[in-house]
């Protein structure tokens, strides 16, 4: 055996004795892939390692987003791409951001840039086309469902530097959901401003990047741009609320923003104080639309049936969650900034908790949703500071 295989055996053997040593041995029936008799990776939560890193570890993965595939697999991996990182599994590299969430240094620069390579490497194969944004969660390796705050799900700052710098670079290689979906992740740890370069700008200020993009997608990139600021990125504003204005304008599809999207669009265009007036009015046509379109207490129409649904890349179908109390206190603040004076969507939204206060009690929990003193409270202050009391609401 040359000098990489005994590396790579020693490497596993020390996370075989670690998983062992905390009589977590179950673990290692998790994420198993074999090529021919050999089996080639398995993965481990990240409880089950010391926060330490040794820099030997270090050098052998890095090793093995660079070495040369061995002349005995040639034939096995003929169908990959040519100097593709697949010899390091996604199950490592997860585990190895989840293990060095919490290192403020002592990862060497070279592994997270390698990391934030294959990364992008990930979103950029041919194979991988995004239909929503959903879709690219099949891929990244960098973002932890955790129950807890929702930095700890995600990996350290170190590592979304890195993939800062190696973005601009891969840029035209990218669909635009997974460069939203990038900017995203980086807005997460508090880094969105690095990713939003020049280039970023260029690409959704032309023409048919916007079109690409799917209803979560175009949420998620108001809200990172309003979020930045600056000359830049008013220009990306501009071209969004124009899509916002073409999409409500839509016959019903999976394009049209969903009730949820909504409140988002509206922050964002509230946060940016972009008071685009036909992007305003059109948002709450498309709003009050969706009111009149709510569940009947007759049942003759469904809250799943209220917008139309998207799909992921796979087929599966995504049914857009319902207006929400939180999401109305978010749409009638953000009206309140955008259009000061506008008081008859006031009258609408009171129709709609109306309509809801009749309702059967589960659906009156589950449109009041999980935090609703606070959200009624922030929807009692909106009308009040639009001066409108119905007497109902209150």
């Amino acid at each position: 055996e040359d000098d990489d295989d005994r590396k790579l055996r020693g490497f596993f053997h020390a996370l075989v004795m670690r998983c062992l040593g905390t009589k977590t041995d179950v673990a290692l029936l998790s994420g198993l892939q074999f090529r021919g008799n050999r089996i080639m990776v398995f993965s481990l939560s990240s409880s089950d390692h010391d926060a330490y890193i040794d820099h030997n570890v270090q050098a052998s993965l890095l090793a093995l987003f660079s070495e040369e595939e061995e002349e005995e697999e040639a034939q096995e991996d003929a169908a990959m791409d040519a100097g593709s990182a697949q010899v390091v599994p996604r199950e490592v590299c997860r585990s190895f951001l989840r293990r060095t969430r919490d290192l403020s240094s002592g990862v060497a620069p070279p592994v997270l840039a390698a990391l934030a390579k294959r990364a992008v490497d990930d979103l950029a194969t041919v194979s991988f086309s995004p239909r929503c944004f959903v879709d690219c969660k099949e891929v990244d390796f960098w973002v932890f469902e955790s129950a807890g705050r929702r930095r700890d799900g995600m990996a350290s700052a170190l590592f979304f530097e890195a993939l800062a710098e190696c973005l601009p670079r891969r840029l035209k290689e990218l669909h635009p959901i997974s460069v939203t979906f990038l900017l995203w992740s980086l807005q997460q740890v508090g880094l969105v401003a690095k990713g939003f370069t020049n280039e970023v700008v260029q690409l959704f200020v032309e023409a048919g990047a916007l079109a690409k993009l799917d209803r979560r997608s175009l949420c998620v990139l108001a809200t990172a741009t309003a979020r930045v600021g600056g000359a830049p990125c008013r220009a990306v504003m501009r071209a969004v609320a124009k899509e916002t204005i073409r999409r409500c304008h839509l016959k019903e599809c999976d394009l049209c923003p969903a009730p949820l999207d909504i409140g988002e669009l509206f922050a964002a265009l509230a946060l940016a104080r972009w008071n685009d007036a036909d992007a305003v009015e059109a948002l709450l046509v498309r709003t009050v639309g969706l009111f009149d379109a709510q569940p009947s207490t007759s049942g003759l129409v469904r809250e799943k049936d209220i917008c139309a649904p998207g799909f992921t890349a796979r087929g599966a179908k995504l049914t857009p969650a319902n207006f929400r109390v939180g999401s109305l206190a978010t749409i009638c603040g953000a009206v309140l900034e955008l259009r000061p004076e506008e008081t008859e969507f006031f009258h609408d939204v009171a129709d709609l908790l109306g309509h809801y206060a009749k309702q059967r009690s589960e659906v009156l929990r589950r449109f009041a949703g999980g935090e609703a003193s606070g959200a009624v409270l922030a929807l009692a202050k909106a009308f009040a500071s639009a001066q409108v009391f119905t007497p109902s609401v209150f």
